[in-house]
């Protein structure tokens, strides 16, 4: 079953377009499958892990889920985004499940498919410079009247593009409690736990392997 959005710009994705948004206001049709992100929901663990094939659409419903949770942070509780992205889509057949979930959460998303270095350094700047744009996403909390003195700093170093890709130890330890800070930062500023999507987390494994 397809669905196409109305009265949109006319954007010309990419082959291979794997970005829920681009897809639904480029104007071309959209295979929908989103019926199957409640199914995530139901279960007890809080964890998944999604292993399919290449260009089985991990990606695409990574970009789904995030489109479909993230929060308004500068409007709490507006879901208009939302509304127009999903319309007519089957997800939103079930009114008290989107309710609940559209639009509610903090979304932390990253890929790590750049992290590739050809050594450990290499990796850990590539891995700081991901970091230092996640982190630009959320600069804003740096003006968090909820956030405390020593909170921020600690954020704020993560802004710091320069340390992060200097490959010195406090570098490594910077990175290695980033997502931790990231997602502290957020719970603590919007009073929801956040949810967090990592894609293409064993590309800098495949390569430690490859290249020893």
């Amino acid at each position: 079953m397809t669905e196409k959005v109305q009265n949109q710009p006319r954007l010309i994705p990419r082959a291979g377009e794997d970005d829920f948004e681009i897809l639904r206001q480029s104007g071309i049709y959209y295979a929908d499958k989103t019926q199957y992100l409640k199914p995530l929901f139901l279960g007890t663990d809080r964890r998944f892990l999604l292993l399919r094939p290449r260009r089985f659409g991990k990606t695409l419903t990574m970009t789904t889920l995030r489109s479909f949770l993230e929060m308004d942070y500068q409007h709490h509780g507006d879901t208009s985004r939302q509304q127009e992205l999903f319309r007519g889509l089957k997800v939103t057949a079930d009114r008290g499940f989107c309710e609940q979930h559209m639009g509610q959460y903090p979304v932390v998303a990253l890929s790590l498919k750049d992290t590739d270095g050809i050594n450990f350094r290499n990796a850990c700047d590539l891995l700081g410079d991901i970091i230092c744009r996640l982190a630009s996403r959320f600069s804003w909390l740096k003006d968090s009247r909820t956030l405390h003195a020593d909170e921020k700093k600690v954020f704020s170093r993560l802004l710091d593009d320069d340390l992060l890709c200097s490959g010195t130890a406090e570098a490594i330890k910077t990175l290695q409690s980033s997502l931790v800070t990231i997602c502290s930062a957020l719970f603590r500023h919007c009073g929801r736990k956040p949810v967090l999507l990592i894609d293409e987390y064993d590309v800098p494994l495949q390569k430690a392997a490859m290249t020893g």
